[in-house]
């Protein structure tokens, strides 16, 4: 502001108090936009540290598991060994009996037997249940958090990873063109 009134000293006041009007606008228009974009930000970034920590985000597209989980929602899953697995727990796979399709179900029952484990699953919507079974060294994916508030961001996210350059281009340069203006204004 210093240099601002050296630049206007000779100026009429009404001048300045126009352009120290304008600079505070625009400081507030900053202090308004820099959280909102560290907040896009982390959001970016959360999946890429998910998965550096050893985490797998996932979408749930079914509502076979609802009530618990509904459609759209964000689970994040965890590896674990199968001696890790107990009966409740909510754990996704891949079953090769049908056609290697990833499920998210619900551990009815484990059993141990010689090199592997079985388990026992069923969906939270229906009574059917399905046995499948993994050598012991391998690894099984449990649901470790349920993120229901992530649903909407999810899905509009997954439309514009769809459409990047009809979506992501114009807001892109949107944003360019507001930040260069804003840098080179006054």
């Amino acid at each position: 502001m210093v240099m601002v009134a050296a630049r206007l000293g000779s100026a009429p006041r009404s001048t300045r108090v126009r352009y120290a009007v304008r600079w505070h606008a625009s400081r507030g228009v900053r202090l308004a936009i820099t959280p909102l974009l560290l907040l896009a930000a982390a959001a970016a970034l959360a999946p890429v540290v998910l998965v550096a920590l050893g985490y797998q985000p996932t979408l749930i597209r079914t509502d076979t598991m609802a009530p618990a989980l509904a459609d759209g929602d964000v689970v994040v899953n965890e590896t674990r060994f199968p001696d890790g697995i107990v009966a409740g727990d909510v754990v996704t796979f891949s079953d090769a009996a049908r056609d290697g399709q990833t499920f998210t179900e619900r551990v009815v029952a484990v059993q141990a037997y010689g090199n592997g484990y079985g388990f026992t699953t069923k969906d939270d919507a229906s009574e059917a249940t399905h046995s499948w079974s993994i050598p012991a060294e391998e690894r099984v994916t449990r649901v470790a958090y349920h993120l229901p508030v992530l649903r909407q961001p999810v899905e509009l996210a997954s439309a514009v990873a769809d459409r990047p350059l009809v979506v992501v281009g114009p807001m892109m340069v949107l944003l360019l063109t507001f930040l260069y203006r804003r840098s080179t204004a006054g």
